[in-house]
């Protein structure tokens, strides 16, 4: 298994002041380079993040630039030879990551793995967004995938298909 110091985890916040603490928590003392993204948020979430997480490298913006932008910005201020997108509404379970580095040095033709994602009860979910669709809670996204530096990190069509032991390695 690959050091966690080879990870680097970036999360895009806007306005995620009732998210972000938890997800922090799940990586908080293992070890991982941790980029926070800051899109202009007014919600206190980067003085929280500042005060809860100084081992956290905070960037903060002065105008909400786009999730995909942020993310290149934040992909941008890492080392690790794997980054790994995560959601400030979702946050890792136990060895997952380690998981998913073991996931993408088997699938070496692979530039991005994903997991499975689970809902707050431990079920396996497999969309995204509100959820139930009253929108009573939200659950993880889907925006939680580790991919290698220098590759491609969109999702190609049919990619579930193309890496299917990514995603049955994943068991929270």
């Amino acid at each position: 298994m690959r050091s966690v110091r080879s990870v680097s985890v970036v999360v895009v916040t806007y306005n995620s002041e009732q998210h972000i603490e938890t997800c922090l928590s799940h990586l908080e003392g293992r070890g991982h380079e941790v980029v926070v993204v800051d899109n202009a948020s007014s919600d206190g979430t980067v003085e929280l993040v500042r005060r809860r997480f100084p081992d956290v490298r905070v960037i903060p913006l002065e105008e909400n630039i786009g999730y995909g932008a942020a993310n290149n910005v934040g992909i941008d201020a890492t080392t690790g030879p794997y980054v790994l997108v995560l959601n400030p509404d979702a946050w890792p379970l136990g060895d997952a990551i380690e998981r998913l580095v073991d996931a993408a040095e088997a699938s070496p033709h692979a530039a991005i793995v994903a997991p499975r994602l689970l809902d707050e009860l431990g079920t396996h979910s497999p969309r995204c967004g509100a959820f139930p669709p009253s929108g009573g809670w939200r659950r993880p996204t889907s925006s939680f995938a580790i991919s290698r530096r220098g590759r491609a990190t969109s999702t190609p069509s049919g990619a579930r298909e193309s890496i299917p032991e990514a995603a049955s390695r994943w068991n929270g």
